[in-house]
């Protein structure tokens, strides 16, 4: 909960397992009140990731979902908030099998934007783009190696708009991802992973110690 007055930091909880454990909060963004559940290393390469242990009762609770980068202070950027899908309660989006779609109402946390659109998340394969499609491992394109779970977090748009790229008509109207909602994608293998816009090329920018995705609920 948000508490006046308080600074953004590790604050001792009881968790879901009885156990006392440190959890970053952040108490300035948006009113504040923001408990962390997860934040990725440079490069993870699982596909199973879950919420930091201890966290479920926290989730079970919250309402609000945030999604963002963070720098080694948690100081964040491109943050979007948004109601919790109910398939993130029980499951970490970085562990939910294939293409799973939410449609959310997310809210920019810069200037209060909102917007309707879709969310996806997934460990499967995916294209350039975070409107470029999806497919298990092994299907189709025959370019995504089979057996190979790459796995991706982006918002996509719900209207179709000018412009070209990988598989598009030149010229003709395209689907794309949605402004600077954090892509972030790689996470399911070992080679590197990228902390991008939903906007841009999933491999636009590459994570790195001052740029990691974070999931906060409150």
């Amino acid at each position: 909960a948000a508490i006046p007055g308080a600074a953004s930091n590790s604050y001792s909880m009881l968790t879901s397992s009885g156990s006392i454990r440190r959890l970053y909060c952040d108490m300035t963004t948006d009113g504040g009140g923001w408990t962390q559940v997860w934040k990725s290393s440079v490069n993870e390469n699982s596909v199973s990731l879950d919420y930091i242990t201890g966290t479920r009762s926290i989730l079970a609770e919250a309402t609000s979902m945030l999604f963002a980068f963070a720098d080694a202070s948690n100081v964040l950027t491109q943050a979007w908030k948004f109601p919790i899908p109910p398939p993130f309660r029980t499951a970490c989006p970085l562990s939910i099998d294939y293409c799973n779609y939410n449609t959310v109402n997310a809210t920019r946390i810069s200037d209060g934007f909102t917007s309707t659109q879709i969310l996806r998340v997934g460990t499967s394969n995916f294209g350039t783009y975070c409107d470029d499609g999806c497919a298990a491992p092994g299907v189709t394109p025959a370019a995504w190696p089979t057996g190979s779970y790459y796995g991706q977090i982006c918002l996509k748009a719900n209207t179709m708009v000018p412009g070209t790229y990988s598989g598009a008509t030149p010229g003709g109207s395209t689907p794309a991802g949605y402004l600077d909602f954090p892509l972030y994608t790689g996470f399911g293998v070992s080679t590197a992973d990228f902390c991008s816009r939903s906007d841009q090329a999933y491999s636009a920018t590459a994570c790195s110690a001052s740029r990691l995705f974070t999931i906060f609920v409150r």
